[in-house]
């Protein structure tokens, strides 16, 4: 390949990766709208329809990724993403450089998806468990519906807290959150660690 033939090829990868950045920011708009359903205004009209016909096909494709929903949340768009970004990522290295590594690669791979998919669904998970904890101190009237609704969301990983630790007994909400949210802390740590060690030696290579 001469020089020419890779200047081209650096500056369509750059473009590609400016239209992905562009349609990655077409599903942040989509996903907000879909915060406005009720407000008609907002959801009828032409600009939505367009935009559900451009990104709904994509963000289609990851609906079936059931171990990334949970009966309230759907965190598959976070794969829709990290995917895309991961492309995005790739094209823009090759772009700007003009070289590309299995190794950069893979190390790319396991930043975006830590950054995009692994990351956000940790911060949630503990962030949802703290705030279940300051709850169990603040019960009234108006916080149960709040409490079920959290519940619904983390209930399952709760109980999966309370089988690993205490073998089924049972034993006190205050007991199981505060053994769910010091074990979610350590593993968001451990996990950074490991993948910024490991990411570390892929570029090394």
């Amino acid at each position: 390949m001469n020089i020419q033939e890779s200047t081209v090829l650096m500056k369509t990868a750059l473009v590609l990766a400016q239209i992905i950045a562009i349609y990655n920011l077409l599903i942040w708009i989509r996903i907000i709208f879909t915060w406005f359903t009720s407000f008609s205004p907002m959801t009828n009209n032409g600009f939505y329809n367009i935009l559900k016909q451009v990104v709904d096909p994509y963000l289609n494709l990851f609906r079936n990724v059931n171990f990334l929903k949970t009966k309230n949340i759907d965190f598959t768009p976070l794969l829709a993403f990290a995917l895309l970004s991961i492309v995005q990522s790739i094209l823009h290295l090759f772009g700007t450089t003009g070289e590309i590594t299995l190794f950069l690669i893979l190390a790319l791979i396991i930043s975006t998806l830590w950054s995009y998919l692994i990351s956000p669904f940790l911060l949630i998970l503990t962030i949802l468990i703290i705030v279940r904890l300051v709850l169990c101190f603040k019960k009234g009237p108006n916080t149960i519906s709040f409490i079920r609704g959290i519940e619904n969301i983390i209930g399952d990983f709760l109980n999966w807290i309370q089988k690993v630790f205490f073998f089924s007994k049972i034993v006190s909400d205050r007991t199981l959150l505060i053994t769910s949210t010091v074990f979610t802390i350590l593993i968001y740590l451990l996990t950074r660690a490991v993948i910024t060690g490991l990411i570390s030696y892929l570029v090394s290579l």
